[in-house]
């Protein structure tokens, strides 16, 4: 498939926020203030003898999506693919925001109440910033709070490591490894919406050790993900997050196996609607056949994507906004842009 044309508007993100797009490669794409408008800029109907001349239209079976050619030849945030001129991400200049405080707690709450129960050391950093508008976030480099993604950063991970090395089965009930921690399996958890505190206490019973701690050493640190912790909510950058996704999509001797990878970006709920697989699922607005998976925080819209058919991930990262509305117009319009529109 070719590129999609969209129009020359920008759809803006909230100030402060910061976007990306890339493959196994790394970051192609990038930008702070906003990301071109999806929707097909308007143009001449085609000449019915051209079409015809041109055959039946692109394969529907390629792998690339109608979303934004990645230049493979250019640094990062560099090149738009066909029809796009000098490159739209020209503009999208380092982040002048409102400081770092960025992504949700994991169970929502202020203050300490984020991300409790997973036996994080709130500690201090200095390089996390104060949230006080001293510019530090995601599109300046900085490291940002998103405690929104802890489950999929943290907690999906390390119970994939687990369940490779035999030391946990999705389909044995929570109360096989803590009686606390009731008759639900982690199959049934990791296919439902919600707190995923109980996975988070799971992983720290079957391994004696804190959430904080297993992820860092059988996750980030791997992947030299090396601005990424809790304290006490999840605090990451960008470009960390960027080496998650891109390990995904080219496993190699990772973490994380293909298998772990493959069985979790796949149907696990049947016919039951929506569909979800293991704590990803299918984006809204596409169907299996697109192969876009999507996790996102809540409230707001900062989501994570990845599609191993397209070879492509993106990333949405926004200020915090415990009372904000779900944004899901804004989620919809940037995987539009990422993935191109919906087949």
């Amino acid at each position: 498939m070719t590129s999609a044309m969209t129009s020359d508007a920008q759809i803006p993100v909230p100030p402060g926020g910061a976007w990306a797009v890339g493959d196994a490669a790394g970051i192609r794409l990038r930008g702070t203030h906003g990301f071109p408008d999806p929707t097909p800029a308007p143009g001449p109907a085609p000449d019915p003898a051209t079409a015809s001349a041109a055959g039946s239209g692109p394969d529907p079976g390629s792998a690339r999506p109608p979303g934004p050619a990645l230049n493979q030849g250019s640094g990062p945030g560099q090149g738009f693919g066909p029809g796009r001129g000098s490159g739209l991400g020209q503009g999208f200049g380092p982040d002048r925001g409102s400081g770092s405080d960025l992504g949700f707690g994991l169970g929502q709450g202020s203050g300490s109440d984020r991300g409790s129960g997973l036996g994080q050391d709130p500690g201090s950093d200095p390089d996390l910033g104060s949230g006080s508008g001293s510019g530090s976030g995601p599109g300046s480099g900085g490291r940002v709070e998103v405690g929104g993604l802890a489950a999929v950063l943290a907690v999906w991970p390390v119970l994939g490591t687990l369940v490779e090395e035999g030391a946990l089965r999705l389909h044995t009930p929570l109360a096989a490894y803590a009686p606390t921690l009731g008759r639900a399996t982690a199959h049934q958890l990791l296919t439902r919406t919600g707190d995923h505190t109980l996975l988070a206490r799971l992983a720290e019973h079957v391994t004696g050790r804190p959430l904080a701690e297993l992820a860092a050493e059988r996750i980030w640190q791997p992947l030299a993900m090396t601005r990424t912790a809790f304290a006490p909510a999840l605090h990451t950058a960008l470009e960390d997050t960027a080496a998650f996704l891109r390990h995904l999509l080219a496993p190699g001797a990772g973490p994380l196996t293909a298998d772990w990878i493959a069985d979790s970006l796949r149907i696990r709920t049947g016919e039951l609607a929506p569909s979800r697989g293991l704590l990803w699922r299918p984006a809204p607005g596409t169907d299996r056949r697109q192969d876009i998976w999507v996790h996102h925080a809540t409230p707001g819209p900062t989501a994570l994507w990845i599609s191993p058919r397209h070879h492509r991930w993106a990333i949405l990262l926004t200020p915090p906004a415990p009372h904000a509305p779900p944004h899901t117009g804004l989620r919809d319009a940037f995987r539009a842009f990422a993935f191109g529109p919906s087949e």
